[in-house]
């Protein structure tokens, strides 16, 4: 553990010849103690017999065991003996599957000059198992008593050292020097200092984090008696926070959870919450018992809790009326202490839930405004983002916010650009200074953006008819060049801001058909609707083969088309002059059914499109198609 205690020249293959100091005690080439790790298998075992450590903490195992960061020991027991010049002894082997020291540990108060003290195993007459006093085991001193003796010979103030340090680096350091002597709470709580430090993000790949976090989850559901509620949320908090994606560790310290869900504090249960969003767990069972333990206590939370709380349930799609309504009612009243990251998240988190909260977000609009030229630009997209989601249009909002862009797009990263546009686009409004702004962002960096930004920028310019010649041929060349990565839904809004932006490149046009072809099972309604409107559009000929397979696949999604996927339909095969006898059949049935909800726009588009295929035809089409223009006429009077 550290590079004191693990030779760097032993992290080698079981079994790998050439390996000295492979169990041999002390390891006299490289001053280290003999540690072998199967870093190629993911499982590591610890040298037969002991080896002597000159201070702080040895262990001694029996290989045949392994550590695998996502397993959980259920018992373990010690082998083999070891001893220390100084310190603490410690005796354990690791269990095959699982992860975290076995603990049969002696813990002494004394840092003797010499001797020290031995830990017996159950092969030297000790029991081996657990905390208590084996056979052979020197006395167990109380933590109170206990001096902490680091390898160097100098003692420390370990409870003060753990939360007084502010380097991630320090404290693994610490956890290195004590880690087999720690019990849950210097375990918890120095897992949970790193994860509150500024460089956390600099050892999330360090192996030590995870025999932290397995010996925290031990000491915990093994040998704490109290099981405190903090203690808990901590672990799990942390874990998720370093994103050490532990999920069986995490499982097993939530089964005690659950045991004391009625003792936990509401900002207690929103970490916890955090803690599952963040590692993505999908046990609604647990989510829901969670959930419900916060039942009439949300008024106890900071804005802080409850803008972290709606971000969790948003994404871990918890859809509950009651906690809907009580975080709503909560969110409201901490709006004006709410910085604009926290505005950012709770707006967010309830357009993803599709929440139309309206005073909340007024609230919302309205300290925006007042404090638009303090927030982020990305906190100002995200917000704006939100508002369209759910439809909410708020003029004096979205012309602070447009100020806002339209000051930063230089330095915006490509992702808000597009937000930004794609925002003011869902909601209809053509801010020109905005798109102007964008715009030549876009130009500049297309290149570099990622495809999901191509599009939602190329769909907003198009849709606010802010699409140039040079936007679209640029537009053009990146479709060409990544075509192979475009999706089923990409090609549609490709061919759709085409057709609207009115600009006709056959080339790409033919690049995207034989693409649209490849991927024709991966089309939902909507896509069939919009490239057969986009092609019509575009009076482009040639296509047949592509409007005919988007047809018989019309024909079997024809119960999922709404009344406007219907009429542009039906309008596209008729512009085009294409008759497919088995997709008239089914609009006109399917037209029949939904003709109440048609706009009036929409019946006009479908009375056109039925006269010209079928009253032009040369064979009537059967009773439902006349019996639709029949019925399209009457609704049109």
């Amino acid at each position: 553990f550290g590079s004191r205690d693990v030779c760097s020249r032993s992290l080698a293959r079981r079994g790998s010849p050439g390996v000295a100091c492979a169990g041999q005690g002390v390891c006299r080439t490289h001053e280290a103690p003999s540690v072998m790790l199967d870093v190629s298998g993911g499982a590591g075992n610890v040298a037969d017999g002991g080896y002597l450590s000159y201070g702080g903490s040895s262990w001694s195992g029996s290989a045949g065991g392994g550590w695998a960061c996502n397993g959980w020991s259920g018992r373990s027991e010690a082998s083999g003996s070891s001893r220390s010049a100084g310190g603490s002894g410690w005796s354990g082997s690791w269990s095959h599957g699982g992860c975290g020291w076995s603990s049969s540990s002696s813990r002494t108060a004394s840092w003797p000059s010499s001797g020290g003290s031995a830990s017996s195993s159950a092969a030297s007459g000790g029991t081996g198992r657990g905390k208590g006093r084996g056979k052979g085991d020197t006395p167990f001193v109380p933590y109170s008593e206990k001096r902490w003796i680091k390898s160097d010979g100098t003692e420390v103030d370990l409870h003060r050292q753990i939360m007084e340090l502010r380097s991630a680096h320090e404290l693994l350091d610490l956890a290195g020097e004590f880690v087999c002597e720690f019990a849950v709470f210097h375990a918890s709580a120095t897992l949970h200092r790193i994860a509150k430090c500024e460089d956390h993000v600099e050892v999330k790949k360090d192996e030590r984090l995870r025999w932290l976090a397995s010996k925290a989850a031990r000491e915990l559901v093994k040998w704490d008696k109290q099981k405190k509620p903090q203690t808990m949320s901590k672990i799990i908090w942390a874990v998720a926070k370093l994103d050490l994606k532990l999920h069986k560790i995490v499982a097993r310290v939530s089964e005690e959870a659950l045991r004391k869900l009625s003792e936990f504090e509401p900002q207690q249960l929103v970490n916890v919450m955090w803690g599952y969003a963040t590692l993505r767990t999908n046990d609604r069972q647990l989510l829901d018992q969670v959930t419900r333990a916060m039942s009439g206590r949300l008024n106890e939370l900071g804005y802080l809790g409850v803008s972290n709380l709606s971000w969790s349930v948003a994404k871990l799609s918890v859809r509950s009326r009651w906690l809907m309504q009580e975080l709503g009612a909560e969110c409201l009243k901490a709006v004006s202490e709410m910085n604009g990251q926290n505005l950012a998240n709770t707006s967010w988190a309830f357009a993803t839930l599709r929440v139309v909260d309206l005073p909340f977000f007024d609230a919302v609009a309205r300290s925006v405004v007042a404090n638009c030229s303090d927030y982020a630009q990305q906190n100002l997209t995200n917000t704006i983002w939100a508002f369209a989601k759910v439809q909410i249009k708020k003029p004096d909002m979205m012309a602070a916010i447009s100020l806002g862009v339209q000051g930063k797009a230089d330095q915006m990263p490509a992702q808000g650009l597009a937000n930004a546009v794609w925002s003011f686009a869902t909601l209809n409004v053509r801010d020109n200074a905005l798109m102007s702004a964008v715009r030549g962002q876009v130009v500049q960096r297309m290149g570099r953006f990622q495809l999901q930004n191509v599009m939602n920028s190329t769909w907003a310019f198009a849709k606010l008819t802010c699409a140039d010649a040079e936007f679209m041929e640029q537009f053009g060349g990146e479709v060409s060049r990544r075509i192979a990565g475009l999706s089923a839904g990409d090609l549609t809004v490709a061919a759709w801001s085409f057709a609207t932006a009115e600009h006709t490149d056959e080339r790409v046009m033919d690049t995207l058909a034989w693409e649209i072809l490849k991927k024709m099972k991966d089309m939902i309604y909507q896509d069939l609707s919009n490239i057969a409107w986009a092609f019509a559009t575009l009076e482009l000929h040639g296509f047949d083969s592509l409007l005919l397979a988007v047809a018989r696949e019309a024909v079997a999604q024809i119960a999922d088309f709404t009344e406007q996927n219907l009429s542009n339909t039906c309008w596209a095969y008729a512009k085009i002059g294409l008759r497919h006898d088995p997709l008239i059949r089914a609009i006109a049935s399917e037209t029949l059914q939904k003709l109440p909800q048609f706009s009036p726009q929409g019946l006009s588009n479908t009375l056109w499109g039925f006269a010209t295929l079928v009253i032009k035809g040369e064979e009537c089409l059967g009773q439902s198609a006349w019996q639709l223009i029949c019925a399209l006429l009457g609704e049109l009077v």
